[in-house]
């Protein structure tokens, strides 16, 4: 009895197991895609820059996840509103095919095949993505008055080939028997349209940087001695000059920090590396209590640097 209850527990575990291993196949393969592809974003990023990381570990993965996930969690949040948009104007695109429909009676059956399936905004599960869209738009067309029509006509664009995509989804819905073979590939090739009109998701690419703290703007960098040299021989004044011959320097943007032996940074219009152990790098509160306010306004002890004395103020042993 008892070797009959455990061949039968054994039987009952066995769609358990194949449930588990599955799932860990699955993980290995998201996660080596996600490798990948933060991979190749940080090497995208890095080219833009100008700068790759040297010293990088094995531990670094999760930093490629990291970013991995960030870009993808923006893009295709930025997607899905685009997305959303095309539904928005799908009716207009049901008009001009019932139009055409209308008065073209001598078309083919196979040419009425080739139609596209545009259902009701009003259905329940439909009118939620018709608000977003409609909001989507309004935003679109608000881009135009911010001086970016160029943008905006690749927004337009976009809109307009998600609801083409649209249409064929609910058609390959619609029809069973149909295949979906070719959906996959058109979905790929429609989720990278965005990236592609609007020069590769580099904005994105910069945002998802500036969210996991690779990339920091407006930052006050302190920076050793031979660095701030550097600097002024470069005409890139520093705000201030410490005791010991470090400068400060305002509004610089950190292009990359985080992992390897090295820092990117840039100061007005010159970028610099330097090892991590060279620089101190902060960022001052927006929201300032009034007191501070008050206690910045009386002069520091270690005055900024003028322009006229750039040079004599640099070593103090001199």
């Amino acid at each position: 009895m008892n070797n009959k209850s455990d061949s039968i527990e054994k039987m009952r575990l066995t769609p358990f197991q194949t449930i588990i291993k599955s799932l860990a196949s699955i993980n290995k393969l998201l996660l080596q895609l996600f490798l990948a592809i933060g991979f190749i974003l940080t090497l995208t990023y890095c080219s833009t820059i100008n700068f790759y990381p040297s010293g990088l570990t094995i531990a670094d993965g999760l930093f490629f996840i990291l970013i991995s996930f960030t870009f993808t969690f923006y893009y295709s949040i930025i997607w899905f509103l685009l997305f959303c948009g095309g539904i928005a104007i799908s009716p207009i695109f049901r008009k001009i095919q019932s139009f055409e429909t209308k008065f073209d009676k001598k078309k083919s059956d196979k040419t009425h095949d080739m139609s596209l399936s545009f259902p009701s905004l009003f259905k329940n599960e439909l009118l939620s993505f018709g608000i977003i869209g409609y909001v989507t738009l309004i935003f679109i067309v608000c881009d135009y008055f911010i001086n970016h029509p160029e943008r905006t006509f690749k927004l337009i664009i976009i809109v307009i080939f998600m609801g083409i995509y649209w249409g064929i989804l609910n058609k390959k819905i619609n029809n069973k028997s149909n295949s979906f073979s070719t959906l996959y590939p058109l979905t790929l090739i429609v989720y990278i349209i965005p990236g592609v009109f609007l020069g590769g998701g580099l904005s994105l690419l910069n945002n998802s940087m500036e969210t996991i703290g690779v990339r920091t703007q407006s930052s006050i960098i302190q920076l050793a001695e031979n660095h701030t040299f550097f600097l002024i021989a470069n005409d890139i004044e520093p705000f201030l000059i410490t005791k010991d011959n470090e400068g400060i320097f305002k509004n610089a943007t950190v292009l990359f920090q985080g992992i390897g032996t090295n820092i990117h940074v840039k100061i007005e219009n010159f970028s610099l590396t330097v090892p991590s152990k060279d620089i101190i790098i902060g960022k001052l509160d927006s929201k300032k209590p009034t007191e501070n306010n008050e206690q910045n306004k009386n002069p520091h002890p270690m005055a900024p640097l003028s322009k006229s004395h750039k040079t004599k103020k640099l070593f103090y042993g001199n």
